[in-house]
């Protein structure tokens, strides 16, 4: 007689292991995305305020440079004036204004110049919009982690 293989317990067992390690793999997956995000939404914020201080583009900019960023890229999102705003916002927020132009000039070595390492790796891994909801709801750095 033989069993089907829905029914052995070993089989049970292995398909439960393979079906947690699948889901551990997405989430790892899912979170090195967001992270890579959060890094590109922070140098996108620190290359405007750059833009606006170096080259006094005017307040145009923002929306220009959506637009080319949404015809050069048309599948992806997250490139409209609203939310280059929010990344300028979410750059200025984080990077001590007294180094903005250090912590600018240091991008190409490093996504999160101007951060600790430490923070740097709690906002990778927080959403997006829980970083808005943050950055914008918060006076300053010690407001947004509890401190009074």
């Amino acid at each position: 007689m033989t069993h089907s293989l829905s029914t052995r317990a070993d089989y049970q067992a292995w398909l439960g292991s393979i079906k947690q390690r699948v889901q551990s793999a997405r989430m790892r997956a899912a979170l090195a995305a967001n992270g890579e995000l959060i890094a590109l939404y922070y140098e996108l914020g620190a290359q405007i305020v750059e833009r606006e201080t170096q080259a006094q583009w005017g307040s145009g900019f923002i929306n220009a440079f959506s637009n080319d960023l949404r015809h050069a890229f048309p599948e992806v999102g997250g490139f409209s004036p609203k939310n280059l705003r929010y990344c300028r916002a979410f750059f200025r927020f984080y990077c001590d204004p007294a180094i903005w132009q250090q912590a600018v000039a240091k991008l190409a070595d490093t996504p999160w110049a101007g951060i600790d390492a430490d923070r740097a790796g709690l906002l990778a891994q927080t959403p997006w919009g829980h970083n808005i909801q943050i950055f914008s709801k918060c006076a300053d750095l010690s407001e947004a982690h509890g401190r009074q």
